[in-house]
């Protein structure tokens, strides 16, 4: 006997280029909707796996707080399973702080090469 996986994909609608000048939070919230959406459409899914880039990981940061719950620890009703962000602030984005790190090491290597 063999087990059938049903895989659902998502690229994000509501959170599609101009659509995000609302901030985190309504982007969020509508980002949440359409998880809801695509599991309602997809009944027999049982694990929830997210994958975002830049903003978008904050945004699906936000749309995880308001689609999980805590007594079932669940997501939507679905095993939460991956979770990746590449590049996305999480710690905000601080011009004179922790972003400019990368930068000060180059300032500190082109110093001591003597170039440029």
């Amino acid at each position: 006997m063999t087990s059938t996986k049903v895989v659902a994909g998502l690229t994000a609608a509501v959170t599609a280029r101009f659509e995000t000048y609302e901030g985190i939070d309504r982007c969020g919230g509508r980002l949440a909707q359409e998880i809801r959406d695509v599991v309602a459409a997809h009944q027999q899914l049982q694990r929830i796996s997210i994958i975002a880039h830049s903003m978008g990981g904050l945004m699906a940061r936000y749309a995880i707080g308001l689609c999980y719950n805590p007594v079932s620890r669940k997501i939507c009703g679905l095993e939460p399973c991956h979770f990746v962000t590449l590049a996305t602030p999480h710690f905000g984005c601080d011009a004179d702080g922790v972003a400019q790190v990368g930068l000060a090491a180059m300032e500190g290597l082109r110093s001591q090469s003597g170039c440029c």
